[in-house]
């Protein structure tokens, strides 16, 4: 029986609202058409015709253009927000789909490798204070970004050279030079003595392991004197004591005859000067070579291996020599993957502190020498840059480490770049500080940290030379801009007048680099009109004169470097050119 109440109010069929999803509406909306002026005064509908509508045509209406083409940029404007809004969208689940792929995972860590159970306790502190220090994206490194074709990209020098116009030459030196070489070369080659085996050692201890700690000493003499009492084997200890021998009769001492002026002896070349000992190098670097493919995965084939990427590097060789790092990295990478999963296994494997000090040590000098590399040439990282490795940075020696910690905890509050820099020079052991105004530094050590030092600092100040170049004139800037700018060309002029730069050594092509690519700022500094507010700039034509001398000296062994004194030498005469006045 039907309820009177009900019956007289009226039934509302009610209905269930559908849900419809965010996703559906991501899709790019046009924006509606709107009717004219007129149109909507009149109440009456527009065509929306373009420039007027049919409507106001037929009434002779005026027309406002201005009106019009703001309203035309304003749909753009919308629909390019539309767009974006998608696009964003599609950004963020794809982020946050990497997200989740990157939480952590219970238990051990798959890319955490060399690990020893016995040491991971007593270390485990540390570690977690460097964890943030070895993250992927940490390790990965960008490439060619302070090499001289990024200064010959500037707009400044208007396209007048193709972008790795310089560094290209290095990649068709090496694939012209693949043909194979001829037997009365190799026949010519000087023979290999294993009396002088122990005194090329300490050679190579003296002037190359000081800057390369990845052996330990007493084990490389006592693979020198194996050699000269037994003779050479095709083993690993024989390797490693004929790429030390190499290295050994490559490596010069750091004298005074590095320091004399480049404008002395216009004829004198790198290879004319160190002709034999090069020739005795390359004797013990081949037979090196033969050894390397018979050699396992191990801490020692990997010090084979990165020493011969050095040995390269001491030629001027740094396509070969990144070849022989990401061997190394390799080489390396395998090494440790399988010394973890054994120890992983065996519970009662540890390893002693010197090796895993060795191991610290191949494995940041391999990841160091390509990531430097890869700031002068477009290569890959390195692939240890993939592993978290667990292990601190190795200690400096003793006699190094008590001078430096005398200042570790001394905390000063810094509020200006000169003081920090300051601070860092404080910190520094005696033996390697040096005189940030010396151009003739008389100690090895010494100029390798000065070398890195104006390395970093023309890396951070060039930016600024760039800024006042191309968008604000130098007297728009302001005192503290100015005072960049200027420590910009400093930097650039004292890099090119350091004496050292005929000394051969690991970082010769990165210091002819460095000669190369501060040359072109000056002259970019100067093409751009510098020369009248920077005084320093007054002496360009001496020091780009300078900066030629060098890269004359290092040519026939780099053609990057021949390459780049013609591109200087072409835009010096462009400018003195237009700088000369007129008769």
């Amino acid at each position: 029986m039907d309820n009177p109440e009900s019956a007289a109010i009226p039934s509302k069929r009610s209905r269930s609202r559908i849900e419809v999803s965010r996703e559906t509406h991501a899709y790019p909306r046009k924006r509606a058409l709107k009717a004219c002026n007129t149109c909507r005064l009149r109440k009456t509908k527009c065509n929306n015709e373009r420039p007027i509508c049919g409507f106001c045509q037929t009434l002779g209406a005026g027309l406002d253009p201005a009106s019009q083409r703001v309203m035309d940029r304003l749909d753009q404007v919308l629909r390019k927000l539309d767009l974006n809004e998608e696009q964003s969208s599609q950004n963020f689940s794809q982020i946050l789909r990497k997200l989740d792929q990157a939480q952590p995972h219970h238990g051990r860590r798959p890319d955490t490798i060399g690990v020893d159970p016995a040491l991971d306790s007593a270390s485990a502190s540390q570690q977690d204070t460097d964890g943030d220090l070895t993250m992927d994206e940490n390790m990965m490194t960008p490439d060619g970004r302070t090499s001289p074709d990024a200064v010959i990209d500037w707009p400044v020098f208007k396209n007048q050279y193709p972008l790795g116009f310089i560094t290209d030459s290095l990649f068709v030196h090496a694939y012209a030079s693949l043909t194979p070489t001829s037997t009365s070369d190799e026949l010519s080659s000087p023979s290999i003595n294993e009396e002088s085996v122990p005194r090329l050692v300490e050679v190579f201890l003296c002037r190359v392991h000081t800057k390369n700690p990845v052996l330990d000493i007493e084990t490389a003499r006592r693979y020198a004197n194996a050699v000269a009492q037994h003779g050479l084997r095709w083993n690993g200890p024989s390797c490693l004591t004929l790429i030390m021998c190499a290295l050994g009769c490559t490596a010069r001492p750091f004298s005074d005859l590095y320091s004399q002026s480049l404008s002395q002896d216009q004829n004198l070349s790198s290879r004319r000067l160190h002709g034999a000992s090069l020739a005795m190098g390359r004797a013990y670097y081949d037979a090196a070579c033969k050894r390397i493919g018979l050699l396992e995965a191990s801490i020692l084939s990997s010090q084979c291996i990165f020493l011969c990427g050095v040995y390269e590097m001491y030629n001027l060789n740094p396509l070969k020599a990144w070849r022989w790092f990401s061997n190394s990295s390799s080489t390396l990478y395998t090494y440790l993957r399988c010394q973890d999963v054994y120890i992983r296994d065996d519970d009662s494997a540890v390893s002693c502190s010197t090796t895993q000090r060795l191991e610290a040590s191949i494995y940041w000098s391999s990841y160091k020498s390509m990531c430097e590399l890869r700031t002068e040439l477009p290569m890959p990282a390195s692939l240890l840059a993939e592993v978290k490795y667990p292990h601190v940075l190795p200690t400096p020696p003793t006699r190094l480490q008590s001078t430096a910690d005398s200042f570790s905890n001394q905390e000063v509050e810094m509020s200006s770049d000169k003081m920090q820099e300051q601070a860092w020079f404080n910190t520094l052991p005696a033996p390697i500080q040096f005189d940030d105004h010396d151009i003739r530094p008389s100690n090895e050590l010494q100029f390798t940290v000065q070398f890195r030092a104006l390395e970093i600092k023309s890396w951070l100040y060039r930016p600024f030379l760039y800024y006042t170049i191309h968008h604000v004139p130098y007297t728009s800037l302001s005192p503290r801009l100015q005072a960049l700018v200027i420590k910009a060309v400093d930097t650039s002029i004292h890099w090119i007048l350091l004496r050292p730069v005929r000394h051969r050594h690991q970082g010769t092509w990165y210091v002819g680099r460095l000669v190369l690519s501060s040359a072109l700022s000056l002259l970019a500094a100067v093409k751009s009109g510098l020369e009248d507010h920077v005084r320093k700039l007054g002496e360009w034509r001496n020091i780009v004169k300078e900066a030629i001398s060098a890269l004359e000296f290092w040519e026939d062994e780099s053609p990057d470097f021949s390459k780049g004194r013609e591109v200087i030498t072409v835009l010096y005469n462009e400018l003195d050119e237009e700088s000369s006045p007129s008769v």
